[in-house]
């Protein structure tokens, strides 16, 4: 899948229009929008700097919103978030 065709699709699938994603806003949703999209162009194979071209952003942008240990980090928040949430019970 071709960089534009996933911009577009994840775009339709969150509710939003291309430039969101590819925009300044630091909205979660289009943050988020913009995180799965980069991750689907790197999994489909495509270069971190075409992904960077594709989403008008610096290649270490992309590299931060891709990398594995980015992944774990979300994760681990999200847990502690959630066993805080339960602790205030």
């Amino acid at each position: 899948m071709r960089s534009e065709a996933i911009l577009i699709a994840v775009a339709a699938k969150n509710n939003l229009q291309v430039a969101d994603i590819i925009g300044r806003s630091r909205l979660a949703q289009f943050v988020s929008a913009r995180r799965e999209a980069m991750q689907l162009m790197k999994d489909s194979g495509i270069p971190i700097i075409r992904i960077a071209r594709a989403c008008q952003r610096e290649r270490t942008t992309v590299l931060h919103h891709v990398s594995p240990t980015m992944a774990a980090r979300k994760k681990a928040h999200l847990v502690k978030r959630r066993a805080d949430a339960r602790a205030t019970e």
